[in-house]
């Protein structure tokens, strides 16, 4: 082991540790629905988020050690480190509270990106009134889009979806929602 084996790993686990602290101020600094009364709420699948997570770690430690005791195999340990630190740090935010979809009488708020874009840890609020879209974006999320052209996210992945999206089609009836193809053509 030398120097330039060690050190990418510290980086990594030195950015880590930062992500972590930046991440919890985000939580800390998360509410919920302001002022309104919480009616309902669905969230990202806990157990999907530990399984992918755990995946993600995997391939993070694997990869440190392909990086730091093999050495003409470095560069793609070094790589396999990436993409397990991609894959963990996409999926610490499900763990929290700031991906979920809360909704009351009068409005609802989410997540204000899908996929990917949702680190940048956006949310919008709507009002019920206010819809004018629902979608499907890749992922397979959905979406619906006010009149300002603000757009709120949720997944079929997501613990108690069927309850949302009923809410949705109690309180804005006149939407047509795509149809949901696992594999789209």
């Amino acid at each position: 082991m030398n120097l330039i084996t060690i050190l990418p790993t510290f980086v990594a686990a030195l950015a880590v540790g930062f992500l972590i602290r930046w991440l919890k101020k985000q939580v800390d600094a998360y509410d919920p629905a302001g002022s309104a009364a919480i009616t309902g709420v669905i969230k990202p699948h806990k157990g999907i988020a530990y399984f992918t997570l755990g995946m993600g770690m995997v391939f993070f430690i694997l990869g440190c050690l392909g990086a730091i005791y093999m050495d003409e195999f470095r560069v793609f340990g070094y790589l396999v480190v990436l993409f397990g630190a991609f894959i963990t740090l996409s999926q610490i935010p499900s763990l929290t509270p700031i991906y979920d979809v809360h909704w009351n009488d009068e409005s609802f708020n989410g997540p204000a990106k899908s996929l990917f874009q949702m680190m940048m840890f956006s949310r919008n609020e709507l009002m019920w009134s206010d819809i004018v879209k629902v979608g499907l974006v890749k992922g397979p999320y959905h979406y619906l889009e006010g009149t300002t052209g603000d757009r709120i996210y949720w997944s079929r992945s997501y613990q108690n979806y069927e309850d949302f999206e009923a809410t949705v089609k109690d309180k804005c009836p006149t939407l047509v929602w795509p149809k949901f193809e696992i594999f789209p053509k």
